[in-house]
C-alpha cells in the first residue's frame, strides 16, 4: 500500500493587489524528509510558507495536509493539526521570559487543558532539546543576542508538537559556528520524526542538509529535485545560481 504524502499542494495562486506573488504552484512532502524552498529575493518563497501556515490565503489552489484540505482553515487550526514555524525575522514577546515565551507555544498548540505549571516543564524540555542556556531560560527574550533569540522562536514552534516544520532562513545573522550549531539541530529535529520544509539562501547549507530542493523564480516553480539534479539544471542557473554554482558541484 502506497504512503500518502503528508504535504500537498496544487496550483497554489497568491496575489497581491495587482502582483502575483505565487503562481500554480504545485508540490508535495513525504514524512520525515528536509525539503529546501529556494530562489531569488522576492520569488515568494516565505509568502508560501505564510499560505501553508494560514496566515495568507490562497486566492485558488488546494492545500492537503495527511490528506485533509486545510485550504480554508485558520492559523490556530493547522497548528493543532501538526504544522508550525519560524518566521525571517526572529519574533518573541519581549518582556516576558525564555521559558514564558516556549510555554505559550505549549499551550497554543495543546488539544487538551494544560496547566501553566505543566506548560513550563514542557517548555524547558524543548529549550534544553535546542541547547539553549539552562541558565537565561528566566531571562527576559530582549535581553538575549540573536542567536539565542532564534533558539528560543525555533523551540517555540517546536514547543506545538508539529509533525511540519516550517523554517524561514533560520541561519540569517548567525556567525559560522552558530550556523554550524543551526545546521546540526535541523538534522537533530528531522531525527526525532518532524518532517522539514526551509527557506535558505546559503546554497551550501541546502546542498549539504536537503533531500530535495524546489526553486522558484518570479513567483513559479521552476525547478525540483535533488540537490545535485536542482545546481545542474540550466534553468537555475541563469535565473538564481550563476558563477556561484561552480563551487557547489
Amino acid at each position: 500500500m502506497t504512503k500518502s504524502p503528508l504535504l500537498e499542494l496544487e496550483k497554489v495562486t497568491k496575489s497581491f493587489g495587482g502582483l502575483i506573488a505565487v503562481r500554480n504552484i504545485d508540490f508535495q512532502i513525504d514524512r520525515n524528509e528536509i525539503v529546501g524552498l529556494v530562489g531569488p529575493n522576492g520569488a515568494g518563497k516565505s509568502t508560501l510558507l505564510k499560505i501553508i501556515n494560514r496566515f495568507y490565503k490562497q486566492d485558488s489552489g488546494s492545500i492537503r495536509f495527511e490528506g485533509e484540505d486545510i485550504s480554508r482553515l485558520n492559523p490556530h487550526e493547522v497548528c493543532k493539526m501538526g504544522i508550525s514555524g519560524t518566521t525571517q525575522i526572529a519574533q518573541a514577546f519581549p518582556d516576558m521570559t525564555a521559558i514564558e515565551n516556549v510555554a505559550i507555544g505549549v499551550l497554543f498548540g495543546k488539544l487538551g487543558r494544560t496547566s501553566v505549571n505543566e506548560a513550563k516543564k514542557k517548555a524547558a524540555e524543548v529549550l534544553r532539546f535546542v541547547e539553549f542556556s539552562e541558565n537565561k531560560m528566566e531571562t527576559l527574550v530582549k535581553n538575549l543576542n540573536i542567536a539565542e533569540l532564534r533558539r528560543v522562536q525555533l523551540a517555540k514552534a517546536l514547543a506545538t508538537n508539529p509533525k511540519l516544520l516550517l523554517l524561514d532562513e533560520v541561519t540569517t545573522g548567525l556567525g559560522h559556528i552558530e550556523g554550524e550549531k543551526a545546521i546540526e539541530l535541523i538534522r537533530k529535529i528531522r531525527k526525532s520524526g518532524i518532517t522539514i520544509l526551509m527557506v535558505e539562501h546559503i546554497m551550501k547549507i541546502i546542498m549539504g542538509i536537503c533531500d530535495r530542493v524546489i526553486v522558484l523564480n518570479h513567483g513559479e516553480k521552476i525547478a525540483e529535485g535533488t540537490p545535485e539534479e536542482v545546481v545542474n539544471n540550466e534553468a537555475v542557473i541563469r535565473s538564481y545560481l550563476g558563477e556561484s554554482s561552480d563551487c557547489l558541484k
